[in-house]
């Protein structure tokens, strides 16, 4: 009897405990979600009130986070490039830009308007390293979504040094293969802590670029946990 008590208890909590995290895990969409209640007015002629994104951009273009271009114009279907990314990551997390004499990676020169931001970003986006051992940046490529995770996750600090499940996000995203196994940690602990959610059709989408507008919102939602 004493036994079968033990049992029932470890049952219990065991269950009890998945049922805790998995209510914690964020809706498929959520990250699209939850604009701010309140935002102020920008002015761009290609982004009107109606859009989407439209509160999220205003937010973070009033804190200077990120701007449109001179033309008036935001652009905020444009697919925003890795050196573009890291602007406004290092924008909205206050870490200031690093202006070097060196280059830490070859494609990328100390005169290029991105080095001093790529510089100063390069511990939370990672660089390649080619066949021929070079070691790049690509700044004008697009920003993936498991980029932009991985980076998120680095530069709030999470604890990495424990195991993360990935037996939630396996079941949870119908495309889990394809997100490659060096960011599959990080995007565990991303949805574990809310900050992506993947899509309704139960897609990540980890290769997926991203648009200026996805980027902004991605930076507003992590900055808000």
């Amino acid at each position: 009897m004493k036994k079968m008590t033990t049992l029932l208890i470890t049952f219990v909590l065991l269950f009890g405990t998945v049922g805790a995290a998995s209510a914690a895990l964020p809706e498929y969409g959520e990250e699209w979600q939850n604009a701010p209640a309140n935002s102020p007015t920008v002015s761009f002629t290609d982004l009107p009130p109606t859009h989407w994104a439209y509160k999220y951009i205003a937010e973070m273009v009033n804190r200077k986070v990120i701007d449109g271009y001179p033309d008036k114009k935001f652009r905020p279907d444009n697919t925003i490039t890795r050196a573009e990314f890291a602007k406004i990551m290092l924008t909205a997390s206050g870490i200031q830009a690093k202006k070097v004499n060196y280059s830490s990676f070859s494609d990328i020169p100390v005169t290029n308007w991105a080095s001093p931001f790529v510089e100063a970003v390069k511990d939370y986006m990672s660089g390649y390293r080619t066949a021929s051992g070079e070691y790049i940046f690509n700044p004008a490529s697009p920003a993936l979504r498991e980029d932009i995770t991985v980076a998120l996750v680095k530069l709030k600090g999470y604890d990495m040094s424990r195991l993360p499940d990935h037996s939630t996000i396996q079941a949870m995203f119908k495309d889990y293969d394809g997100i490659s196994e060096s960011a599959k940690d990080y995007v565990a602990i991303a949805v574990e802590n809310g900050l992506v959610s993947g899509f309704p059709d139960e897609t990540f989408r980890p290769q997926a670029t991203v648009t200026r507008a996805e980027a902004t919102v991605m930076l507003w939602r992590a900055f808000q946990f």
